[in-house]
C-alpha cells in the first residue's frame, strides 16, 4: 500500500514550499490544543503546505490564511460554533 506523501508526489501539478520539523508540528498541536492525525503530520514533514490543481491544503512553513495555527486561530475569534478541538 502507497502512503499518501507517495500519492500527493505523483502530482503534476504539485506545489510546496517544503517540510517542517517534528518540532514545528508538535508546537501547533500544543498551540492549536489539537492532536493531529498521523496521516497529516506525514504531509506536514514531507511538504510543510500544498496546493495541487485548485486543492490547497493548509500547513506549516508559511504565512497568511494557508497557515494551519493563524487560520484556526482566526477563525475560532470569529465563529462561535467552531469546534475548539479541529
Amino acid at each position: 500500500m502507497k502512503k499518501i506523501v507517495d500519492v500527493i508526489s505523483m502530482n503534476d501539478s504539485l506545489e510546496y514550499i517544503g517540510g517542517c520539523s517534528e518540532l514545528d508540528i508538535e508546537n501547533a498541536e500544543k498551540l492549536l490544543n489539537v492532536q493531529f492525525p498521523d496521516t497529516y503530520k506525514e504531509i506536514l514533514r514531507k511538504f510543510g503546505v500544498i496546493t495541487f490543481g485548485s486543492h490547497e491544503w493548509f500547513g506549516l512553513n508559511i504565512s497568511g490564511y494557508l497557515n494551519v495555527i493563524e487560520s484556526t486561530l482566526a477563525e475560532r475569534k470569529i465563529n462561535d460554533l467552531f469546534p475548539s478541538d479541529c
